[in-house]
């Protein structure tokens, strides 16, 4: 069962009658059970740090070996439009006609 911080902040021990203080089986037992859940979430922690690094890695590396596929003959056929350059019809899909060639004429009238 996994151990939240409200567990241990409603933690509540039992007073022994014979003697001040807490029962000791008691506190032993969920101080036992805190340890292993901080055991456990110190190694999940160090595991997703490790993948962690190695995702950052990689996407290092994939990011390096992009900039090397464009080779020595420059950008590809798709990268030379610049980024005001229209986009063909046929990838954008058909362009609507605006109201003023629809109707005829600017009023609406014959042109």
């Amino acid at each position: 069962m996994p151990l939240t911080p409200e567990d241990v902040r409603n933690k509540q021990f039992t007073t022994v009658r014979l003697r001040e203080g807490y029962d000791e089986d008691e506190v032993d037992a969920f101080l036992d059970e805190v340890e292993a859940e901080l055991t456990r979430l110190l190694r999940e922690n160090e595991d997703l740090r490790a993948k962690l690094a190695a995702a950052t890695r990689a996407a290092a590396q994939n990011q390096q070996q992009g900039g090397m596929r464009k080779g020595p003959d420059g950008p590809g056929p798709q990268d030379q439009r610049g980024p005001g350059a229209p986009v063909p019809a046929a990838i954008s899909g058909p362009q609507p006609v605006p109201p003023q060639q629809q109707m005829g004429g600017p009023m609406g009238g014959p042109p």
